[in-house]
């Protein structure tokens, strides 16, 4: 069963769900800050933006970069540019793995926004951002405290209609999480040049109630109306 925004504040309130930092649990109705919705919350963007290369053939299953997409000199020294951050990226880490064992978008260039500042996203551009809340859905909250949950991450519609989209293909946030932010792929799918602010909302989060969970030692218990009703290895 999806939360609603009452079942929010009091799992939040149970710390069945932690959110750090603790957003504005007021409605939009009853704030103009107000992060809920009727079921759902809104994050914000914290100041971390990751930019994929252009101009490079990549391996879709091995992530491995092949080389420039042509031979067009802008796209040689793009290669070259490349080469020579997965070098940097290997030495910082000790200098033990092989080329071809650093995942593409690991090894991306990570940028900070400034204070104040913000990150132009461009015409059909896809970068990866993060939010700035850190989410923990305990995995055994106490039978009184209800139902654990998990929860799933969606692109606002708001700027889904200016042509941001948020890709939801790795949506889910398991139950278990602890202290994790959610990692955002933004795309930009118009002709225009967007700002993008720290502290600005792209994705909201809805949270579902599991009504049985598998336990480390490989066994599942069974929740019936919050409590506990027996368990059975899987």
């Amino acid at each position: 069963m999806q939360l609603d925004n009452q079942s929010l504040r009091e799992a939040i309130r149970l710390r069945v769900i932690e959110i750090d930092p603790q957003p504005n649990l007021a409605t939009r109705a009853e704030c103009e800050n107000g992060a809920l919705s009727t079921d759902a919350i809104n994050l914000t963007l914290d100041d971390w933006v990751k930019v994929p290369p252009s101009g490079l053939e990549v391996d879709a299953v091995s992530g491995k970069v092949l080389g420039p997409c042509n031979w067009r000199p802008d796209n040689v020294v793009r290669w070259l540019a490349w080469r020579r951050h997965q070098a940097q990226f290997i030495k910082e880490r000790g200098g033990h793995l092989d080329n071809s064992l650093v995942d593409f978008t690991d090894a991306w260039p990570e940028y900070q926004i400034e204070p104040g500042g913000f990150f132009r996203l461009k015409p059909w551009q896809f970068i990866h951002m993060r939010t700035a809340e850190r989410l923990t859905l305990r995995r055994d909250p106490a039978p009184e405290d209800g139902h654990p949950v998990s929860g799933r991450a969606t692109g606002r519609s708001r700027t889904a209609r200016a042509g941001i989209f948020t890709d939801t293909s790795s949506d889910t946030m398991h139950n278990g999480t602890e202290r994790s932010k959610f990692v955002l792929e933004v795309l930009n799918v118009t002709g225009n040049t967007y700002r993008l602010h720290p502290g600005m909302s792209l994705v909201q989060m809805t949270f579902h109630e599991l009504k049985d969970i598998a336990l480390p030692d490989g066994t599942r218990v069974h929740l019936v109306d919050g409590m506990k009703n027996g368990c059975a290895t899987c």
